[in-house]
């Protein structure tokens, strides 16, 4: 049998117990089903093993039982445990948790802080009913414990793990264990939380604070250091929780915590996230959500519009037109005066439903296009020759596209042929509109990248800044409301989103005096689609 070592020096067999309650043999009770000889270790690979405990009979118990296991050295308190793991650098220690005078947990914490020893496997030896020591025990550095009594075969295949575990860690870094909040690498990922997070003692006072809790309370770690939480974190009465900031500003937090341990032991974690964001984002979506239900009753109401008033107006349309054309009972040139402006306004009303029916149709979702090869230089000039007529009325020159302009008497575009003919038509009024009598309206088609532009430009009043920053807005017709142009503020907002729908862009330039450029963007089909 090898000789065994002892803290003072001793053989085990000279010692005796020196606690009544754990007799020799009720000790060595519990080292029932040691590995066989077969299961043991071989001498040459014995491990070096440190045993801490108070109690001389499972001292001399253990010396015996592990015999084929490790080589094993003793120490019967704290500052001797100490002691002698400098000088035997063991490859782990078995301590008894509830050792007198320096405890396990305490001895455990100062085994960690010693250099060279912080990477010490430690397996704890406790009780039935201990758990407040155990816990304590896992805070402060134990990495894994056994209850006594406990079977021999258990403890040594503990032993085995936690030492195989040290020895597959890299060189140069420690085994995982269970170590204490102020570690580098559980440090490091604390600060990395966004949510701020304090560690409070059993008096609520301060013991850490991660990066994100001095952020928002707007203190460094020494000023957080030692303050009572109660004074930095508010409860009202419907318990809503607020952090307070240096000079009484308060900011709502969403707070949680959790306790580890009881009485003076216990430490608490307290997670505080900010809401403000999120609050903000809520409030974001709930206006958001109002916008959409209220466009889509507005959509609705209008859709009903649109085709309830449409009927009697066509109604009446239809009936003036035969008035017109009856030759049976022609009208008088005054009566004939009136019905042309009967007609004229009646043509503007059903415009406006139009408009009206479109538009309730872009906000429910239920507004389709067909974008297929269009003949973009086809349209623009159909568009021109039907526009001529309004432009000469309003004293303007309307200049259709020059073959100079584009290389081919055909430029295809992908889009929705009456949709965009509809933008054209909006465009063109506009622009003869708010035209300078005298003046002229130009109509460009130009290569642009992949994109074909097709341009509508006058020389009108223009916009301003600010008026161009409302440009798109519905009914809003920039202050020119109360003037002689007829119009409902719902053209240009219609064409844009028809240009979108067709994949496009409406862009605009514009100064005040210098009249207004509109372009629309459509995807160019090189040779209308067709292969060479």
């Amino acid at each position: 049998m090898m000789s065994t070592q002892l803290g003072s020096g001793m053989h085990a067999s000279s010692f005796r117990s020196p606690r009544s309650d754990l007799p020799i043999r009720t000790a060595a009770s519990s080292f029932q089903d040691l590995p066989s000889s077969h299961e043991s270790i071989s001498r040459s690979d014995l491990v070096r093993l440190l045993v801490v405990d108070d109690d001389l009979s499972t001292i001399e118990c253990l010396s015996w039982m592990l015999k084929d296991f490790a080589q094993v050295s003793f120490a019967t308190s704290g500052e001797e445990a100490l002691h002698m793991a400098h000088l035997h650098q063991p490859d782990l220690v078995l301590l008894d948790l509830e050792m007198a005078g320096m405890g396990g947990p305490e001895l455990c914490r100062q085994l960690r802080a010693e250099p060279g020893l912080q990477s010490l496997p430690v397996l704890g030896l406790a009780g039935q009913d201990t758990p407040d020591i155990e816990a304590s025990a896992l805070r402060r550095g134990v990495d894994d414990f056994v209850r006594k009594p406990f079977r021999a075969q258990v403890l040594c295949e503990r032993m085995r793990s936690l030492i195989n575990i040290r020895k597959a860690a890299p060189r140069g870094h420690a085994a995982p264990t269970r170590g204490p909040l102020g570690s580098d690498r559980i440090a490091a990922l604390v600060n990395a939380c966004d949510d701020a997070m304090l560690v409070t003692d059993a008096e609520g006072r301060i013991l850490l604070a991660n990066t994100a809790a001095c952020t928002l309370f707007k203190c460094n770690d020494g000023a957080l250091h030692q303050l009572p939480l109660a004074s930095l974190l508010v409860v009202d009465a419907e318990g809503t929780c607020s952090v307070c900031r240096p000079g009484g500003q308060r900011i709502a937090v969403e707070a949680r915590s959790t306790t580890e341990g009881s009485g003076t032991e216990a430490l608490t974690l307290h997670v505080l996230r900010d809401t403000r964001e999120r609050d903000r984002a809520q409030a974001l979506l709930r206006q958001q959500n109002e916008t959409a239900a209220a466009r889509h009753a507005t959509s609705a109401m209008l859709s009903y519009i649109a085709h309830e008033i449409g009927n009697p107006v066509n109604i009446i349309k239809g009936f003036a037109q035969l008035m017109q054309v009856d030759a049976g009972a022609p009208l008088a040139p005054s009566q004939a005066g009136k019905l042309a402006h009967i007609l004229d306004a009646v043509s503007r009303l059903s415009d406006l439903l139009a408009d009206v029916g479109n538009v309730a149709r872009m906000e429910s979702g239920k507004f389709h296009v067909e974008l297929v090869p269009v003949d973009l230089c086809t349209l623009a000039r159909q568009a021109c020759e039907q526009t001529q007529a309004q432009a000469a009325a309003a004293g303007l020159q309307l200049f259709a596209p020059q073959q100079s302009q584009i290389s081919s008497e055909s430029v295809h575009v992908r889009a929705d042929a009456r949709r965009l003919r509809q933008c054209l038509d909006n465009l063109l009024s506009n622009a003869i509109k708010y035209g300078n009598a005298g003046g002229s309206v130009e109509v460009e088609i130009q290569a642009r990248d992949s994109h074909m532009v097709l341009a509508v430009q006058d020389h009108g009043c223009g916009f301003s800044e600010e008026q161009l920053a409302h440009l798109f807005e519905p009914y809003n017709r920039l202050g020119r409301d109360g003037g002689t142009i007829p119009g409902t503020g719902l053209g240009l907002m219609l064409t844009r989103d028809l240009v979108r729908a067709m994949d496009g862009q409406l862009l605009v330039r514009s100064r005040p005096g210098k009249g207004a450029r509109f372009e629309i963007l459509l995807q160019h089909i090189p040779n209308g689609g067709q292969q060479d």
